[in-house]
């Protein structure tokens, strides 16, 4: 498949849903990790249908393959179950119900006509941990086709265990509590969250499938967009606050993302040990939410169980954001210093010192500062050439010696082995006249005739065998660079 969107390029943009997007870097989102955490699933072998990523109020990732896209409405399985549990939030802020209310009270008319006594202790609260007692699960499609009451299903089911202990995945739960809202508000669960949370997330064109009761099923049934999981996610990032307004109880936002027993378990969201928690549905339909980082990840795909994709998304997306090394806040306590850390820094100060500071070596000498003295040139005293004051010296970049942090019109003192004979040094040579003391020096005539001082580009003369009869001529009879010509 062929990646057709990645809506992550234009920053500041609004588009038709609502979100703003930004750049990755724009919001501190490290775009080669998103990238790589999306390359290795596909190397994988693993479909991916649709990658989106929330952070700060952008959208910095928006990436779906052909023929997907994240605008376009979805039949969703399980995450329904974490948009069930938001009506159940907002129905207790409401007062229409309590977690500690028993399911049994709710529907008497569909009661068995022998309740048994791990049926009459189960709560609100035991369907939204899923810990019903139930001794398996119940999948959403095991009653679609049945005509009789999905209500009198539920209170069928043998209970083997005390409700409130052991974990068991049950879409029956998901249902009940959209039925008791239902009988609690007189709206169904699609019509009492439209105008709570659908319209302020700017959720349009979504619908959800009815049961034999007329009620949602809770569980399942849900069609919206993928970047509407992304807004459900988003909002629990934000503690239940979307463009300055509540929509969500902070404390049951808490409540609701913190673990239960021992399954792993919260209000209808997956809560992982590290403090993430994910809204999940079959074939991998996922918004993981990661609170320290305040970002919110989707990922769609046909893959067969969320166990596959999990190891890249622990690989490649980290679960805190970034430290902060500048800007630290006064006051705040710093952590101790290691012995070995010290030793480190130590060594790293000493490896790559500040500006303007020189480095020593072992037997305390300083380095050379350029090519030419450790090839042997000397350096010496620095002037400035009378004619060329207030010129820019162009044709000296990169000669030995020059250091242009002292003057950037210095000229370069040659060493002496580098000196011409007294004829060249006096007197500017007449128009014509060839230079037979210094001939085929491989440089511009100008810088002859001008300067009178000639360097052999940081060359030391054992580098030119071919030149030696030159160099005699010069009147020097060595080739070592600290000697003087012989008078």
């Amino acid at each position: 498949m062929a990646l057709i969107s990645d809506s992550s390029a234009t920053e500041a943009a609004v588009a038709v849903d609502g979100l703003p997007r930004a750049r990755p870097s724009a919001v501190g989102v490290d775009g080669a990790r998103i990238a790589g955490f999306m390359r290795e699933a596909l190397e994988a072998g693993l479909e991916l249908h649709a990658v989106m990523l929330h952070r700060h109020g952008h959208v910095a990732v928006d990436a779906a393959w052909w023929p997907y896209r994240t605008d376009t409405p979805r039949v969703m399985h399980s995450v329904a179950k974490s948009v069930t549990a938001c009506a159940i939030g907002l129905a207790l802020e409401e007062g229409r119900f309590a977690l500690n209310d028993k399911v049994v009270s709710f529907f008497p008319q569909h009661l068995p006509p022998v309740v048994d006594e791990k049926l009459a202790a189960m709560t609100v609260e035991d369907l939204l941990t899923m810990r019903t007692g139930h001794a398996a699960e119940t999948s959403g499609a095991l009653w679609r086709g049945s005509s009789e009451s999905w209500i009198a299903k539920f209170f069928g089911i043998p209970i083997t265990h005390p409700p409130g202990g052991a974990y068991v995945y049950t879409s029956a739960a998901s249902y009940m509590l959209a039925a008791i809202l239902s009988r609690t508000t007189g709206l169904t669960l699609h019509d009492y969250l439209k105008p709570r949370l659908f319209e302020p997330l700017g959720i349009t064109g979504e619908q959800w499938d009815i049961g034999s009761d007329g009620i949602n099923p809770g569980g399942n049934g849900l069609t919206f967009k993928p970047v509407d999981l992304l807004k459900i996610g988003a909002l629990h990032a934000q503690n239940g606050v979307w463009n300055g307004r509540r929509l969500l109880p902070a404390d049951w936002v808490a409540r609701a993302t913190r673990a239960y027993g021992d399954g792993g378990y919260g209000y209808h969201w997956v809560v992982r040990p590290d403090g993430s928690y994910s809204a999940l549905g079959l074939f991998v339909q996922m918004a993981t939410v990661f609170p320290q980082a305040e970002a919110t990840l989707v990922v769609l795909g046909a893959i067969d169980g969320s166990e596959k994709i999990a190891p890249f998304i622990d690989r490649w997306i980290p679960r805190r954001p970034a430290r902060r090394v500048r800007g630290r806040r006064r006051g705040a306590r710093r952590s101790p210093v290691t012995p070995a850390a010290a030793q480190a820094a130590e060594l790293r100060a000493r490896q790559h010192p500040p500006p303007g500071e020189r480095r020593h070596l072992p037997d305390g000498r300083q380095p050379a500062r350029s090519a030419g003295r450790a090839a042997g040139l000397r350096e010496g005293p620095l002037r400035v050439h009378p004619r060329r004051r207030g010129r820019r010296a162009r044709h000296h970049g990169g000669v030995p010696g020059l250091d242009r942090r002292r003057h950037r019109h210095a000229r370069p003192r040659p060493a002496p082995w580098l000196r011409p004979s007294r004829r060249v040094r006096s007197g500017r040579r007449r128009a014509g006249q060839r230079d037979h003391h210094a001939p085929d020096l491989d440089l511009p005539r100008h810088r002859l005739s001008r300067h009178r001082l000639v360097p052999l580009r940081g060359r030391a003369p054992d580098a030119h065998p071919h030149r030696e009869r030159q160099f005699r001529r010069l009147g020097l009879a060595g080739t070592d660079g600290d000697r003087r010509p012989e008078s």
